[in-house]
């Protein structure tokens, strides 16, 4: 397995992992959702039930403002949901570090036979991305 395929492999994520990620943002008991959240389950549900668009969001912003949260957040109702369960998370630093590029990536993962199915990607950096796939 090349090292592309093994991110990939790696970057899978389950409800434990969503919930792990999730607890370690949320430390503060009397945390309120985002509006924004409200908005991403909307969207996130009627490209998977009735195949609406978009199919990527983006959100930016500086560091700490929620956006990741927001991602674990989606992946979670999105997960829980049943909307899908093909769920991968990437770190742009991590793939920077590793010279991989989000071409390089992407052409690996279209190659995969697992990617046959529908696919949620999301990725942080700066920017927030969830793509369907």
């Amino acid at each position: 397995m090349n090292k592309i395929e093994t991110i990939i492999k790696n970057a899978k994520v389950n409800l434990a992992d969503i919930e792990r990620n999730l607890k370690l943002l949320l430390r503060e008991e009397h945390f309120q959702p985002r509006a924004d959240l409200k908005l991403l389950k909307e969207i996130s549900k009627g490209y998977f039930t009735n195949w609406r668009h978009p199919r990527m969001l983006g959100l930016s912003g500086l560091r700490g403002t929620g956006k990741t949260t927001l991602l674990w957040q989606t992946a979670k109702y999105i997960y829980e949901s049943k909307l899908n369960r093909e769920i991968y998370f990437f770190n742009v630093e991590d793939l920077v570090d590793s010279e991989i590029s989000i071409s390089d990536l992407s052409r690996t993962m279209y190659k995969l036979p697992e990617f046959e199915e529908q696919t949620v990607l999301g990725q942080t950096h700066q920017i927030l991305s969830i793509s369907f796939i």
